[in-house]
């Protein structure tokens, strides 16, 4: 809209078509210039502008936009204030937990089993900041008319099962996880759920499965797949060729079979049907209702298979094994160990060589620094400083020394409170089947009903008839419960065939 005042000789003004501002231009008389900025200010409030300046200031803004010959060109001398704009309800996600799509490598190539969207989180890790909409303020035209702000949009989302919110900033609240779990986005609530439940197959079509919490999968775990879960993982369905990883117990109904590419590893009890050329490491008790067959198991707990076989496959565990049927007629050789532990030379031996290498490097910086304390007085401000920083490194490395050792013994003593030497046979074992205690071996020579006990007693390794130990073994027999079996560091034992080996070995011996 413009908006014309006085003649054209004078000055005149017009509001701009957003009613924002109001510019004036025209000349500026020379002779009576006051008396025409005068008119031209009565012109303005005649036409209800608001925010001019009064009569001085305006003639002082005329006159000075003016040029030489008195020509005044869009002066503003009136300006609206816009609202300030809202700000909209939004969500900012920590990451993308839904994205589409796989992973590629550098080449460009696609791994179709590990897709981009990961919705796993941990307890207490922030989902998302949720920001609250906020009206800005409202403004005014030249007129003095209101001009509201928009109205923001809302935030569309809330906290939902298992998250809570946490305040930050002014109007900002971090969306938190409670437990371990999978995030999930449904009727505008953030879940956060403990249990993942996969209707069908774990295969191409699902991906990897990777959460913090439970895992059920209702169907089978096809071959390639892989499932990391933090806590307990049901199967209801057979593993075949895939890759487990559990923080917690797996109960798999059908069974395992076949090796995926790293060894299915279970924090704590597992459960399952049979296991069949695969490998399994189980960080508690192991229960097989059917066998274990061609496969490799170490077991810090127990392994069951009372109503089942152990056949052509090698099983340690530490807490001792208990099995129907031991062995196989015409197949390869079964190994069956009790009261040893697989993970002795990672958690102790490796533990105890590391410092080991710490003291050594302790006692070349403390031989190097001696000298230098006998003559402190002497040393120049350099040398000081250096042997300041070699004593700082050794008390480092004595610190250092100190956990090794603490985390070697607290193994150790583990260890010694799970083994149990023992294998007990419940129905029959097969000619050349091993057991291998912590104290030696002993071989089947030929089929043997049961029940029967592999144990070390009198200094040997015998079969002993029943299932419970009877009177007479106890003490002199050295059972191997409840610490014996654990080998000690440096001992040396010499096998059948004069073999001599710095860890203790069991020696081979045949039944009488």
């Amino acid at each position: 809209m413009v908006d014309e005042q006085a003649t054209e000789q004078a000055l005149t003004f017009h509001v701009t078509a957003d009613a924002m501002r109001v510019l004036v231009s025209g000349r500026l008389p020379a002779d009576d210039p006051a008396r025409a900025v005068a008119e031209l200010g009565a012109a303005l409030r005649e036409r209800g502008l608001a925010n001019l300046p009064d009569g001085e200031a305006l003639l002082g803004l005329v006159r000075a936009a003016a040029n030489a010959e008195g020509v005044v060109r869009d002066l503003e001398v009136s300006r609206g204030c816009p609202p300030e704009p809202s700000r909209d309800g939004e969500v900012i996600w920590t990451r993308d937990f839904f994205a589409d799509g796989f992973v590629e490598d550098a080449a460009g190539g696609v791994d179709f089993w590990q897709r981009r969207g990961n919705p796993s989180i941990g307890a207490n890790e922030a989902i998302a900041t949720l920001v609250e909409p906020c009206k800005g303020a409202d403004g005014q035209d030249v007129f003095g008319t209101k001009l509201p702000a928009a109205a923001p949009a809302a935030l569309r989302l809330r906290g939902g099962p298992n998250t809570r919110l946490e305040p930050r900033e002014e109007g900002r609240q971090a969306l938190v996880a409670t437990v371990d779990g999978r995030v999930r986005v449904a009727s505008g609530a953030v879940t956060v759920d403990n249990v993942y439940t996969i209707s069908g197959n774990v295969g191409l079509e699902t991906g990897h499965i990777v959460h913090r919490g439970a895992v059920i999968v209702k169907g089978d775990l096809e071959p390639g797949s892989r499932i990391d879960a933090g806590g307990d993982c049901e199967i209801r369905g057979t593993v075949e060729r895939a890759v487990l990883n559990v923080g917690g117990d797996l109960v798999v109904h059908g069974g395992l079979v076949g090796r995926g590419d790293a060894p299915c590893v279970v924090g704590r009890h597992m459960h399952a049907k049979y296991v069949l050329d695969a490998e399994v490491e189980v960080g508690e008790s192991m229960v097989i209702e059917s066998e274990i067959t061609h496969s490799i198991v170490r077991c810090r707990g127990a392994v069951e298979v009372p109503r089942g076989r152990i056949v052509s496959g090698d099983v340690t565990a530490l807490g001792g094994v208990t099995v129907g049927v031991a062995g196989g007629e015409g197949l390869s050789r079964t190994v069956i160990t009790a009261g040893l532990d697989h993970r002795w030379e990672a958690e102790v031996a490796a533990r105890e060589e590391e410092a080991r290498g710490h003291e050594r490097n302790r006692a070349r910086i403390q031989s190097t620094v001696r000298p230098l304390l006998e003559r402190e007085k002497s040393l120049t401000p350099q040398q000081r400083e250096a042997a300041t920083e070699l004593l700082a490194r050794a008390a480092e490395m004595e610190t250092t020394i100190a956990e090794l050792k603490r985390q070697a013994e607290n193994h150790a003593a583990d260890s010694r409170a799970r083994a149990v030497s023992r294998v007990l046979v419940m129905q029959r074992g097969h000619a050349d089947t091993v057991f291998v205690l912590p104290e030696g071996r002993l071989i089947l020579d030929e089929a043997r009903e049961g029940p029967f006990r592999a144990r070390f007693v009198r200094g040997r390794v015998m079969a002993l008839p029943g299932e419970r130990d009877t009177g007479g073994e106890g003490e002199e027999a050295g059972n191997g419960e409840g610490g014996a079996g654990i080998p000690s560091h440096g001992e040396e034992t010499v096998r059948a065939h004069g073999e001599r080996t710095g860890r203790p070995q069991p020696t081979e011996r045949k039944p009488s």
